[in-house]
């Protein structure tokens, strides 16, 4: 199959093939449709048994309009599999590094992936990630950044050059199908960039590990969209990467994990300008160990009905707004962490951390220099140490455990 593409994997063709093919599709499937309403009405209105030259003609081209839509149809097909196995042939790059660019010739320092072994792969660049990513594989991120959200815009940029991507709904959603369709684990929540909801999702993995070297960043250059997204995967590990917003106001969470199973995230930074370090609702068996959570201005972290065992062990969480709260969630261990100059101020009207669980470990935290109205609220049966809790500005209640 790819030794067959590279024959038409060019620029050139490409764009012919993206030019032709819908019209070809559209005009051939109207003119099937005209000739062989004719003929029915010329086969109606003869007498003798034997087709006249009108129908002979009008039956032609009825065929000549069927071939039509098969090729319109096939060159669909031949522009997404020359997406998806020779992009670079045809400047299908998206984002490189740091640039927010579509590049037409392939740079000097192009990094093309090479499988180690069957399951496991390096990637480069978000398209490279995109296309590899898979159940039971392990993807080595190289330094760089990975924006989902605009690698799809530049995407579009590609495909409908001269449009207006922002502006124009139509196109942005057409090619955001399009991606979802040859990115079977990608889905688009919803493709208008001023949407709260708006999200570019990783779904229905399993088995599969992200790790990054050093310099490997998650990004998202939108406001809107959180800079990774997982929903209904399980068996994911997140490991050695910076995930973070590229725009200095958001109003999304850096890491959103929904509806998964036994996710970790382990040696990860986590920097947000918005509202969030880390959203997780109706997930069973999450871990964070030893990750950095700072600048996230509203709060650090909201877990919300996990079952099983959520455990944040090992953590620095700097910085953020004054809020780490856990509610409806069966075993809660929170240990090793240091929490340190969250809260940017007092009047805040949040605890610090507030903890609601079925059971509870709470001991060898570093607690020290926050702001915030109600302190440390833990509701839950179980082992608390609270003696690494230090000089902080709490106001009503400094620190409250209800023993179950």
């Amino acid at each position: 199959m790819k030794s067959f593409l590279e024959i038409f994997a060019t620029k050139e063709i490409f764009d012919t093939i993206n030019g032709i093919s819908a019209p070809l599709a559209l005009v051939g499937i109207i003119a099937a449709v005209v000739f062989q309403i004719l003929r029915q009405i010329l086969k109606a209105k003869r007498i003798s048994s034997e087709p006249s030259k009108s129908e002979q003609v009008f039956k032609y081209l009825f065929i000549l309009s069927l071939v039509a839509v098969i090729f319109g149809f096939a060159g669909f097909a031949l522009q997404n599999g020359l997406i998806k196995h020779h992009p670079e042939k045809i400047g299908f790059y998206g984002l490189r590094g740091d640039s927010s660019t579509v590049d037409t010739e392939p740079p000097v320092d192009t990094v093309f992936v090479y499988p180690e072994s069957d399951s496991i792969f390096y990637v480069g660049n978000t398209a490279e990630l995109l296309q590899h990513l898979g159940n039971k594989r392990k993807l080595i991120a190289l330094p760089g950044t990975y924006d989902i959200y605009e690698y799809l815009l530049d995407t579009a940029r590609i495909l409908y050059p001269g449009k207006n991507i922002d502006e124009d709904a139509r196109v942005r959603d057409s090619v955001m199908r399009a991606v979802q369709r040859l990115f079977p684990h990608i889905e688009v929540t919803d493709p208008d960039p001023l949407s709260i909801e708006s999200r570019v999702v990783l779904t229905e993995l399993h088995d599969v590990v992200i790790e990054g070297q050093k310099g490997a960043v998650i990004s998202s250059s939108s406001p809107v969209y959180a800079a990774a997204v997982l929903k209904n995967c399980r068996n994911i590990t997140l490991r050695n990467l910076e995930m973070r917003h590229s725009v200095t106001k958001c109003v999304s969470p850096v890491l959103v994990v929904e509806d998964c199973r036994n996710i970790r995230v382990e040696n990860c930074i986590l920097d947000g300008s918005g509202t969030i370090g880390v959203l997780a609702r109706n997930n069973t068996d999450l871990e964070f160990g030893n990750n950095e959570i700072r600048n996230c201005r509203d709060a650090l972290a909201n877990f919300e009905s996990c079952r099983g065992r959520l455990e944040f062990r090992d953590n620095d969480c700097i910085k953020n707004g004054a809020k780490f709260l856990v509610n409806n969630c069966d075993t809660v261990v929170f240990v090793d962490n240091i929490i340190t100059r969250n809260g940017f101020n007092k009047r805040n009207y949040n605890p610090l951390i507030r903890i609601n669980a079925r059971k509870l470990i709470f001991s060898d935290n570093v607690i020290t220099d926050n702001k915030s109205d109600f302190g440390i609220i833990l509701n839950a049966a179980g082992e608390v140490d609270s003696t690494g809790i230090g000089v902080n500005e709490f106001g009503d209640s400094a620190f409250v455990w209800i023993n179950r």
